[in-house]
């Protein structure tokens, strides 16, 4: 087993355990998927409109009233789910016209997978990790040079069609842009500060205050299975989220062994969130991929 990479049988039981005890299991508070109430859904609801907290800011007249730490996970949640589209690599021929298109491809499509992590968060996630195809050795295809005596004009239409061919899809190029990490690091950010800071005037604690935790814990993680089921998420994102970087490291031309390898699966692996934001903003460009 290389740097960075988890026995699939290890990920499946885990897998099976996450869904045992924070879904269907009376183990944790509040109801199960079994038993879901109204109350429940209203509030992943709210939690919905509040994503981003962009309607908190904008209009809180008009935005829902909950706890800002309980926002506040739940924003982290989803903004760690949304990083690991960093990483539609993974699914390289999907993306790719022509030349790449039979290239390192899944079986099932990665998007679904990450669209269904950003709505139910490891339920999706650690079952890709399991069905996926590991990445062993890669070929990249290469524009061919141009025979001499081929025309300077001919040449550049040649290479043009080429790069056409070629290009990468705009999800592909939504994954590849360094815009993303940036942009979850910041959300993430604004979350925690939300987290103590944010309604100044909510009844349960003032702003900047340890009672916000403490009444947190005590009026909301002891009966709420929606906000005890975000820290878990957050954890387990956190024991996994270094799983796809070898492969990626592998793809970009990287060996996961040497010393940058190490380095960069190290912050991955041991630095939640932000580790694998900083390989996403730091990594080389994907082989062949277009200048402009």
């Amino acid at each position: 087993m290389q740097a960075g990479d988890l026995p699939k049988s290890f990920i499946l039981f885990s897998w099976l355990t996450y869904v045992a005890v924070v879904l269907c299991s009376d183990a944790l508070p509040g109801s199960s998927v079994f038993r879901v109430n109204h109350q429940v859904v209203q509030e992943a609801s709210e939690l919905s409109l509040n994503f981003w907290l962009i309607l908190p800011l904008l209009r809180p007249e008009q935005a829902p009233v909950l706890h800002p730490l309980l926002e506040s996970t739940f924003q982290v949640v989803v903004s760690w789910a949304m990083l690991f589209f960093g990483f539609l690599s993974d699914d390289w021929g999907r993306h790719w016209r022509k030349e790449y298109h039979r290239l390192c491809r899944q079986q099932l499509p990665m998007w679904i997978f990450l669209v269904g992590s950003a709505l139910l968060t490891n339920v999706f996630y650690l079952p890709y990790l399991v069905i996926r195809r590991p990445l062993t050795s890669v070929t990249v295809p290469t524009n061919q040079v141009s025979p001499i005596g081929v025309s300077s004009e001919r040449n550049e239409q040649k290479n043009e069609m080429t790069a056409q061919s070629s290009a990468p899809d705009w999800l592909l190029r939504v994954g590849e842009s360094r815009a993303l990490p940036l942009l979850l690091s910041t959300m993430v950010l604004v979350a925690v500060f939300w987290a103590f800071g944010g309604r100044a005037t909510y009844p349960a604690a003032p702003p900047f205050s340890i009672d916000r935790l403490t009444t947190y814990a005590h009026d909301i993680l002891q009966k709420d299975r929606l906000a005890v089921s975000f820290p878990i998420d957050m954890l387990v994102f956190a024991i996994f989220q270094a799983v796809l970087v070898p492969d990626d490291m592998r793809r970009r031309g990287i060996d996961p062994q040497s010393t940058q390898g190490k380095r960069w699966i190290h912050r991955a692996r041991w630095i939640p969130f932000f580790g694998v934001a900083w390989y996403l903003w730091s990594r080389p460009r994907l082989p062949g991929w277009p200048k402009s």
